[in-house]
C-alpha cells in the first residue's frame, strides 16, 4: 500500500494525505456527537466491523441496549482489533469498536484487552494488554474495572480461550448484564478448535424455534439469582440442546441467544 501511495501520488500530496490522515479521528467524533444514541450510524463512522453493512451486529446489540444506553456503567471488549496490510495483527492500531461504545454510552468507562499493545485515545477509554484465557489477567482487570454492565468477547475465537474467558469473567457481570460472543460460526471451524454438532465447543442452530443460536453471536443474561457456576449449567443445557431442536426454545428465561447467517457446512 505504501509503495503504491508513494508511486502514484507526489510528496506534497503525501503530505496533504498524512495530515487528513492524522485528522479523521477529530472529523469521526464531530460527526458521531450529532447521531450518539444511533448504534449502527456510529458503527459506520468508526469503521468497526459490527456495522451492518458488514458483520451486522449492530442491530443485534441494539435491540438489547438501547433502553439501558445511559445506566450502563462499564463495558469490557475483548479484542481490540487494528489489522494492516503490512503489520497484521502485531499493530498498536485499531480501537474502532471501543470509540463506537464510548460514544454509544455516555457514562461508561470502556475497557479494551488485546494481546498486542494497542494505543487508542480518547475519554473514558482504557486498553489492558494480556492474553484472554490467562487468568491473572482477567482477575486483574475485574478488580480495576468490574463489575461489568456488557462484556464482549470478540478476540481470538479459539474455543479453549472463548471458555477460558467466560468462565474467568461471567461472574462479574451485574444483574442484568449481558455477556456476548461474537463469531461463533468459527466454532464449527477445526482451525479454531471446532467442529460439527455434538462437540463440546460447538453451537447448536435451533430452526423454527423463536430462539436461535446459528453462528454470529450468542448471548448469557445474568440475573441477581444466578449461580457462580452458571457457565456449567449452560454447557449442560447445550448438550441437550443437541438432542433436541426445541431444547433452546425451553430454556430458562434469563438466557437469550441471537444470530445472523447459518454456520459453515
Amino acid at each position: 500500500m505504501r509503495s503504491t501511495v508513494r508511486r502514484l501520488l507526489a510528496p506534497q500530496q503525501r503530505l496533504a494525505l498524512r495530515l487528513l490522515w492524522g485528522r479523521r479521528h477529530r472529523l469521526q467524533d464531530v460527526l458521531a456527537a450529532c447521531v450518539p444514541g444511533r448504534l449502527d450510524l456510529l458503527a459506520r463512522i468508526y469503521g468497526t466491523d459490527k456495522r451492518s453493512t458488514a458483520h451486522g451486529y449492530t442491530r443485534r446489540y441494539e435491540e438489547h441496549l438501547r433502553a439501558r444506553r445511559r445506566s450502563v456503567r462499564a463495558v469490557l471488549e475483548i479484542g481490540v482489533g487494528g489489522i494492516t496490510s503490512s503489520s497484521g495483527y502485531e499493530t498498536t492500531a485499531g480501537g474502532q469498536s471501543l470509540r463506537m461504545w464510548q460514544r454509544y454510552f455516555p457514562r461508561a468507562q470502556i475497557v479494551g484487552l488485546d494481546i498486542e499493545p494497542k494505543r487508542v485515545q480518547g475519554a473514558r477509554i482504557h486498553v489492558e494488554q494480556g492474553s484472554q484465557d490467562d487468568p491473572e489477567v482477567l482477575e486483574r482487570i475485574a478488580r480495576r474495572y468490574g463489575p461489568f454492565d456488557l462484556i464482549i468477547d470478540d478476540g481470538s475465537h479459539l474455543g479453549r480461550h472463548v471458555e477460558a474467558s467466560f468462565e474467568a469473567l461471567f461472574a462479574h457481570l451485574n444483574p442484568g448484564g449481558i455477556y456476548a460472543i461474537e463469531d461463533l460460526m468459527t466454532a464449527y471451524r477445526a482451525d479454531y478448535e471446532g467442529g460439527p454438532p455434538g462437540l463440546r465447543c460447538a453451537t447448536r442452530s435451533s430452526n423454527g424455534t423463536g430462539a436461535t443460536a446459528v453462528g454470529a453471536t450468542r448471548w448469557r443474561r445474568r440475573t441477581s439469582t444466578t449461580r457462580s457456576r452458571s457457565s456449567t449449567d449452560w454447557g449442560r443445557r447445550r448438550a441437550r440442546s443437541e438432542r433436541s431442536d426445541d431444547a433452546i426454545a425451553r430454556a430458562p428465561a434469563d438466557v437469550e441467544r441471537s444470530g445472523g447467517s447459518r454456520p459453515p457446512a
